[in-house]
């Protein structure tokens, strides 16, 4: 790919920290810090037996990436084990895994000590593309999904493409699914790359040109959250794709994953915005070529757009009866619109669904 980023800064409340693209082994210090410890994946401990190496005698906490781990009680068993360890001020708490260990991990860091320092080793695509930069954490309480968390930006990123070459074919798409979104968000020339990346064929690609798309998607996703750290005007923007793609994987049960569940959002939203007069039909088919590169349609045929909707319901943009959708009048060009949860928008679904 062309303009390739090997890294760069990203402006926070807490300070700068680099982002950068290299062996995790050159990225780590010589010697890790007494106080320091590491939070790891435990299928990526299996698959990457070196990663527990780079951090020599670091005391280590392997955990399972699923639900339960992104809950108050997967919070309260990292933090009781950094307590028991007598993690302090002093030490760095690296974190190497997905966006669940993630969201656990930067949670614990951000309301322990007031404020942990952490490094964070993102090793799938989603997290790579999308979730590493910008200080997010999301956890679940009982049944609602994502319902506490906090703005806690790491000190460190470290992108490692080597990660990326035992991933699943379906995690490779969900990620780049997810990168969508920012490659439209990002305007004409970030979209030009994606469509041809895609256009050779994304199960091709290999892992230094899917690390090349995920630094230019969070490349994208930087200007935003250093304009709007805290998510309360133009970073909702990224939302471009998500509430039509909650509710999708709210009514395929999570068989939908969720970059993949992105990617239609995103086409939904397109569609959206061209019944309502906001986007070309030529701007539209354009984005729609890039998601028949990804998706055939098959994953949304057991679902109705009543599903959807429901869905779509128990998103937090909620409010009352409307939901506000973020639409695009073309590439680089949101707009944020609120819009009934009515039969109308439940029509509109249905009609999508028909025509796969």
């Amino acid at each position: 790919m062309r303009n390739e980023t090997q890294g760069f800064v990203v402006r926070s409340h807490r300070g700068e920290y680099g982002v950068r693209r290299m062996a995790t082994s050159l990225a780590l210090p010589a010697t890790p810090g007494a106080a320091d410890r590491l939070v790891v994946d435990a299928q990526v401990q299996r698959l990457h037996p070196s990663v527990s190496g780079l951090f020599g005698a670091t005391p280590t906490m392997s955990v399972v990436a699923d639900e339960k781990l992104k809950s108050l009680e997967g919070a309260l068993s990292i933090l009781s084990w950094l307590l028991d360890t007598d993690f302090n001020r002093g030490g760095t708490l690296y974190v190497v895994g997905g966006g669940t260990v993630q969201d656990a991990a930067s949670f614990v860091a951000s309301i322990l000590h007031r404020g942990a320092r952490w490094v964070f080793v993102p090793t799938t695509l989603l997290a790579q593309g999308d979730s590493c930069i910008g200080g997010k954490s999301s956890i679940n309480v009982g049944g609602y999904k994502n319902q506490l968390g906090t703005f806690h930006p790491p000190a460190g990123v470290v992108i490692d493409s080597a990660f990326l070459a035992t991933l699943a074919p379906q995690e490779i798409r969900s990620g780049i699914g997810e990168m969508l979104h920012y490659a439209v968000l990002g305007g004409d020339a970030v979209f030009t790359r994606y469509e041809a990346a895609l256009a050779r064929g994304w199960e091709r690609l290999d892992t230094d040109e899917l690390t090349a798309l995920a630094m230019e998607a969070i490349a994208v996703k930087r200007e935003f959250i250093e304009a709007d750290e805290f998510d309360v005007d133009v970073r909702k923007n990224l939302n471009l794709g998500h509430t039509f793609g909650h509710g999708i994987e709210f009514a395929s049960c999570g068989a939908v994953p969720h970059g993949v569940a992105v990617a239609y959002g995103v086409d939904l939203a397109t569609s959206y915005a061209y019944e309502r007069g906001l986007l070309s039909a030529a701007k539209r088919d354009r984005i729609g070529k890039a998601v028949l590169q990804l998706v055939d349609g098959s994953e949304l045929r057991p679902l109705t757009g009543s599903q959807i909707l429901d869905g779509i319901a128990k998103d937090k943009k909620r409010s009352g009866g409307e939901v506000e959708l973020v639409l695009i009048e073309d590439l680089k060009k949101a707009v944020r619109v609120k819009v009934p949860l009515d039969q109308h928008l439940g029509l509109f679904l249905d009609n999508y669904l028909d025509k796969w």
